[in-house]
């Protein structure tokens, strides 16, 4: 009886911990989307794939299943590295980025292929 009682109480602590380990990392996340601000969004041509421009960088995410693949945080502070407009090509790696925000990372008046 005594050991039904310790792993029960043992089980709920792992529990907790776990609980509490699953709110320590999405509080870090949602800290940290809170500081980049989000300058554009655009889909695909297919619709497969939804590009993100940030102060601080540009994000990829694959829409089915809903997913990051791919994230570039430029410089180390908030700066220097926004990108105003994301554009992707299709599902390829061929990426058109053109600089925005406070502190663009590339010319605003100039498109980059990356």
């Amino acid at each position: 009886n005594n050991n039904l009682e310790k792993n029960n109480l043992e089980n709920n602590n792992l529990e907790k911990n776990n609980l509490e380990n699953n709110n320590l990392e999405k509080n870090s996340e949602t800290s940290t989307l809170r500081r980049s601000s989000i300058l554009c969004l655009s889909l695909n041509q297919d619709g497969s794939c939804l590009a993100v421009g940030t102060d601080v960088g540009f994000r990829i995410y694959s829409v089915l299943p809903p997913k990051e693949t791919f994230r570039r945080t430029f410089g180390g502070s908030f700066d220097d590295g926004g990108i105003g407009q994301v554009q992707m090509l299709f599902r390829c790696n061929l990426l058109a980025l053109v600089g925005g925000g406070p502190s663009p990372h590339y010319p605003p008046h100039k498109v980059m292929i990356w």
